[in-house]
C-alpha cells in the first residue's frame, strides 16, 4: 500500500476543506458586515413560514418605536431594548420609526406578519392580539441580536416571518392551592406566558389543601379553608384578595391571556367543608369532609352564593368545577341513611347516579351565571346539556381530547 500517497491525498483533502471554510466565512459574503452575523432565528412556537433574505440590518443605538403601539405592548418593546441589548428607545412617528405597525383587516384575529427590511421592522395585524404574538416574535429576535455583535454593533437577519396559532385554546395551569406563590410571582409568569403566545392562564384556586380566594360573604372560606398547604396542614392562612385576583386578571389581561378560575366540586371540597361543615357531604376515612353534600338546597345555595363573586372577578365566560374524583368512602354516601334515601326518591339508582345528579345541578346554576362550565369526563355521563358545558376527557384509559359544544 503507498502510504505516502495516501497522506498526501490527505492533506490535500484538509487543504480544501480549510479553503472552502476560509471562503465561506469571508467578510465579504455579507456585504461587509463582520463574520458573526445572525443568519436563522429560533421563534417559539414555531411560525408557520419563515423566510430569509441574504442581508442583515444594524439596529441603531436608538431604536424608535411607532406611536400606534399601544402603551403596554410598547413598553415590552422597550423593555427588551433597554435591558437585554442597552440601547435606547424612543417614541416616533409610525412612518418615521423604526419598529412600525400597519394593520390588515383580511390577517385572521391572531395571525401577524414581521417584515425586517434595511428599513427597520414592521408588524402587520388585524387585531391588538395579533399585534402583540408579532411584537412576542420580534422581541424573541431582538434577544438573539446579543449574539451577533461587532464592536457596538448589533444585527438582525432580514426576515419575512408569517404565523398564525394553530389552536385557539393554549393553555397553561397553575395550582396556588398546594402551593401559593405571590402576586409577583404570577406576573413573571404571565409575562412568561405571554413571551410564548399562551393566552389561557388555568387558575386552580381550590382544593383539599386550602382554599385561596377572599369571599367575602363567607369569610371562614379563607380564616379557616386558607390555613395549610400541602407540605403543612397547620401553615398560616393564606389566599388571594378580591383585589389582587382583580389585579392579576387585569395584568393577564393586558397581555392577551384569559383567566379561568376553578372551584372544585363534589369532591376536592376539604377545605370547604372544614369551614362549613353543615354542608359536608363526608367522604374517605383520613378525609372526613371530603365531599359537598349533594341532598341539601343548602349546597347549592352555598354553590351560587360563592359563583357570583367569583363571576364578578373573571370576565372569563368559563368556570371549571372539577367535577370528578369524588370518594364516596366507608361511612359516608353508601350507608348515610339520608344520602341512601334520596337517592331512592329521586330515582337515581346509585352513587354515580347522585354524583350525576350534582354535576347537572351545578352545570344549571354556572350557566344561570352566564358562564360555560369546563369540567372533566364524569359530565359525559351525567347527561349534561352540551350549551352549559366544555367536557374535558382526561383519563389514562382515554384519548386525551376537548369536546367543544357552545
Amino acid at each position: 500500500m503507498n502510504y505516502d500517497k495516501i497522506k498526501r491525498s490527505g492533506i490535500l483533502f484538509l487543504l480544501g476543506i480549510g479553503a472552502i471554510t476560509s471562503l465561506s466565512c469571508n467578510d465579504n459574503d455579507n456585504g461587509g458586515y463582520p463574520e458573526r452575523v445572525p443568519t436563522r432565528l429560533s421563534v417559539m412556537p414555531l411560525p408557520e413560514r419563515v423566510d430569509y433574505k441574504e442581508s442583515v440590518v444594524t439596529l441603531p443605538q436608538n431604536v424608535t418605536v411607532s406611536q400606534n403601539i399601544p402603551a403596554s405592548t410598547s413598553q415590552l418593546l422597550k423593555s427588551t431594548l433597554e435591558e437585554k441589548l442597552s440601547l435606547s428607545a424612543s417614541d416616533a412617528s409610525n412612518d418615521h420609526a423604526f419598529i412600525r405597525v400597519k394593520q390588515e383587516s383580511d390577517l385572521a384575529k391572531e395571525a401577524y406578519r414581521l417584515t425586517v427590511t434595511k428599513e427597520g421592522a414592521c408588524i402587520y395585524y388585524s387585531t391588538e392580539t395579533g399585534l402583540l404574538w408579532g411584537i412576542q416574535t420580534l422581541r424573541q429576535a431582538l434577544e438573539q441580536a446579543n449574539f451577533f455583535t461587532s464592536g457596538n454593533s448589533k444585527y438582525l437577519p432580514m426576515v419575512d416571518i408569517k404565523d398564525a396559532p394553530k389552536y385557539d385554546w393554549r393553555g397553561f395551569h397553575i395550582d396556588v392551592v398546594r402551593h401559593m406563590f405571590t402576586v409577583d410571582y404570577l406576573k413573571k409568569v404571565i409575562d412568561c406566558l405571554s413571551f410564548y403566545k399562551i393566552n389561557k392562564l388555568h387558575l386552580h384556586l381550590t382544593d383539599d389543601q386550602g382554599w385561596r380566594i377572599e369571599i367575602k360573604r363567607y369569610p371562614k372560606l379563607t380564616t379557616e379553608g386558607a390555613v395549610g398547604n400541602w407540605h403543612d396542614p397547620k401553615a398560616p392562612a393564606t389566599f388571594y384578595t378580591q383585589e389582587e385576583i382583580k389585579e392579576i386578571v387585569a395584568y393577564a389581561a393586558d397581555r392577551h391571556i384569559m383567566v379561568v378560575p376553578e372551584f372544585d366540586m363534589p369532591g376536592h371540597a376539604t377545605a370547604v367543608c372544614r369551614s362549613y361543615p353543615e354542608i359536608s357531604g363526608g367522604g374517605e376515612g383520613k378525609w372526613q369532609h371530603f365531599t359537598f353534600h349533594p341532598c341539601k338546597e343548602e349546597t347549592f345555595e352555598f354553590i351560587s352564593n360563592v359563583l357570583d363573586e367569583i363571576v364578578a372577578l373573571f370576565p372569563s365566560p368559563y368556570i371549571h368545577i372539577g367535577g370528578d374524583e369524588v370518594h364516596y368512602g366507608n361511612q359516608s354516601w353508601f350507608t348515610d341513611p339520608e344520602i341512601q334515601q334520596f337517592i331512592k326518591d329521586k330515582n337515581l339508582g346509585n352513587e354515580t347516579g347522585l354524583e350525576q345528579y350534582f354535576i347537572r345541578r351545578a352545570a344549571d346554576i354556572v350557566a344561570s351565571k352566564g358562564k360555560t362550565m369546563i369540567g372533566w369526563d364524569e359530565m359525559i355521563d351525567a347527561g349534561v346539556s352540551p350549551d352549559k358545558a366544555v367536557i374535558m376527557w382526561w383519563r389514562h384509559d382515554r384519548k386525551h381530547q376537548l369536546v367543544k359544544a357552545l
